[in-house]
């Protein structure tokens, strides 16, 4: 059971929560059906996201023996069957209970995890451009909940895909810095092609567009007020890049940074504040 709850990876589920920005920003919120549906969507989600970590574990299990992290392991083919169990299970119940959008989404959620997991994470750049990707679908899948004709029922604003890929692409390039310190290429074999100079540049540049994507959404978008929120949103960044600069292993594990007060005060901070500003 130990290894099962392990291979399912729950401390990953937060990644899942971005499906709910589209309902929060959205202003629909406090809309009951829709609150319900979105968390049944993240409840899917997590189901998809724990079924493709233990396909990901199938292809790694040769590799995860000699990872003291990661040892803790479920027979080949008990990863095999139970991770496709959920993914398909997850899929099924989208077609049943969601527009065939949203289940279009996880669909191709799915075909990109695999392949992520199969070949496409040991390549160059585009382990952390799918990385973005996946976060990007995540959200968007969000928007595809409810479903008016052919059109999404809550609108797909253009800065809430460009802001979730800057940020996913933050965080990804954040985590390849510090495994360049802290893991051999064994256990990530891309990391022979990054180099600590190669990925500061990507990360510094990544930053700065993320800050000005930010930014132009904060006084161009539909709510300009949102330049308030500016201040806690460069705390939030600062605070993850200094992390980041001291190859702080919570940068591996971002789950772990809500154990950090001062870093989980900036967050909420803005959510408060992003909070009076679209509903009061």
């Amino acid at each position: 059971m130990n290894a099962f709850f392990y291979h399912l990876r729950p401390w990953q589920w937060y990644k899942n929560v971005l499906v709910f920005l589209p309902l929060f920003f959205g202003g629909y919120f406090f809309d009951t059906s829709s609150f319900l549906k979105t968390l049944f969507a993240f409840v899917l989600l997590c189901m998809l996201s724990s079924g493709n970590y233990m396909l990901n574990d199938t292809f790694d299990w040769k590799r995860d023996r000699y990872n003291k992290e990661k040892k803790r392991k479920m027979s080949r083919f008990a990863l095999a069957s139970s991770g496709t169990t959920l993914a398909v299970l997850s899929l099924f119940l989208s077609t049943q209970f969601f527009p065939l959008l949203f289940s279009g989404i996880l669909f191709l959620l799915f075909i990109l995890s695999f392949f992520y997991s199969f070949f496409l994470k040991h390549l160059l750049f585009l382990d952390v451009l799918l990385i973005a990707v996946n976060f990007v679908l995540r959200a968007v899948a969000g928007a595809f909940v409810f479903v008016k004709g052919a059109q999404p029922y809550i609108w797909i604003s253009p800065w809430l895909i460009i802001c979730t890929f800057f940020l996913a692409l933050f965080l990804a390039l954040g985590k390849r810095s510090t495994e360049l310190t802290t893991q051999h290429q064994r256990f990530r074999p891309v990391l022979q092609y990054y180099t600590p100079e190669l990925t500061k540049f990507l990360l510094m540049t990544i930053t700065a567009c993320l800050i000005m994507s930010y930014t132009l959404y904060s006084f161009l978008g539909e709510q300009p007020e949102m330049i308030f929120t500016l201040p806690f949103a460069l705390y939030v960044i600062f605070s993850y890049l200094h992390f980041i600069f001291q190859n702080n292993p919570l940068t591996e594990k971002p789950y772990l940074l809500f154990q950090k007060p001062s870093f989980l005060s900036g967050i909420f901070l803005w959510i408060f504040v992003s909070f009076l500003i679209l509903y009061f």
